[in-house]
């Protein structure tokens, strides 16, 4: 019965056929290929140990790199690679090898691993490869995956990136804490999350970058992106022991709001001087001379006095951005720091 579009209502009726009649001469039973639904697997499973089971062989994985993985895997936990939904290789170091058996076996439908948990494995950008054809393949149903401590490198994330931008993909969480990655894998992270599905993202221990670190704030800004919870600062400040409430992790609010709340400078203007927190003396002169162009075209409306003031308002423009864009770098190198952590933390906690 190999593809033949069975799904969870037929594997139920073999199932219950089978049971009904201890009698049967059936021996051999072949159902790769099909979709056996969520309990399908389990209920043929449980009719193998029953002990009036006739049943020698049951063939359910369509490729012979699939039953490879499947044994392989039932050597390493000891269980029903079939059966299980949660699967935790931490520190067994499977290596890329072995996650690339995995691979085999995850995009099977009979598969029903939602959860992998990959830390130090020493994996490289082959398990990236091979779990990016995961995220891809219209059968996986992975919704979380751990890569922590792992040297996956930018050219790993990238691998991983094609898969989240994949329609099939319905990957929610992904740990990448301490994977080397710096601010050519953040540029890829972000164009990713723009159209995956990812609501929480593990980014501790690595080295972004002004940009890289920008580009993320700003899509958290996107009213489009899913992505609600990036949790690498206030794990930190709270040394990753706790498990954080939803109204405490950071958001696009909260890294916006740390400027001007926390860390001692004001988005508003100041009664004593007037300045802005990003406020230096090139935006100030600029202003002035402004102000004074603005003065001399009042009095005499010719054309050289417009195009003067015109020019200055640009120039103050490009002051003021330039401005920000060195305050918001300040901003950012002052939040890698210890005390910067615990002044996010503390802001987080004020959120209501």
């Amino acid at each position: 019965l190999s593809d033949c579009s069975i799904t969870e209502e037929g594997y139920t009726a073999l199932a219950e056929a089978l049971k009904s009649n201890p009698t049967s001469h059936l021996i051999e039973l072949d159902l790769s290929g099909n979709d056996p639904g969520a309990s399908g697997v389990k209920q043929l499973m449980d009719f193998l140990n029953d002990s009036k089971c006739t049943l020698k062989t049951l063939r359910l994985l369509k490729s012979s790199a699939a039953q490879e993985a499947c044994n392989w895997l039932h050597s390493v936990v000891g269980k029903n690679s079939l059966l299980l939904k949660e699967l935790d290789l931490s520190r067994k170091e499977p290596g890329d090898s072995g996650v690339e058996k995995l691979s085999a076996l995850m995009k099977d439908s009979h598969c029903k691993l939602q959860k992998i948990q990959l830390s130090e494995c020493n994996l490289t950008e082959r398990s990236c490869w091979a779990l990016h054809t995961v995220l891809s393949s219209e059968s996986s149903k992975l919704t979380e995956v751990d890569l922590s401590s792992n040297p996956l490198e930018d050219s790993g994330v990238k691998q991983l990136c094609a898969g989240l931008k994949s329609p099939n993909c319905k990957l929610e969480k992904l740990s990448l804490s301490d994977c080397s990655i710096t601010e050519e894998g953040y540029t890829a992270l972000a164009e990713a999350l723009k159209s995956s599905h990812l609501i929480e993202l593990d980014l501790r221990g690595n080295d972004p970058g002004a940009s890289g670190v920008k580009l993320l704030t700003d899509l958290l800004q996107d009213p489009d992106c899913k992505l609600n919870t990036l949790r690498q600062k206030l794990r930190q400040a709270l040394g990753g022991q706790v498990v954080l409430p939803d109204d405490w992790e950071t958001t696009a609010e909260v890294i916006r709001e740390t400027g001007r709340k926390v860390l001692g400078v004001s988005s508003g203007r100041r009664k004593e001087d007037k300045e802005t927190w990003w406020w230096n003396k090139e935006v100030q002169d600029s202003i002035q001379r402004k102000r004074l162009a603005k003065k001399k075209w009042d009095m005499d409306r010719t054309e050289e006095n417009r195009q003067e003031y015109k020019g200055l308002q640009r120039r103050v423009k490009r002051e003021v951005s330039k401005a920000k864009q060195k305050a918001y770098e300040e901003l950012y190198t002052r939040l890698d720091t210890r005390e910067g952590e615990k002044d996010l933390y503390r802001l987080a906690r004020q959120r209501d």
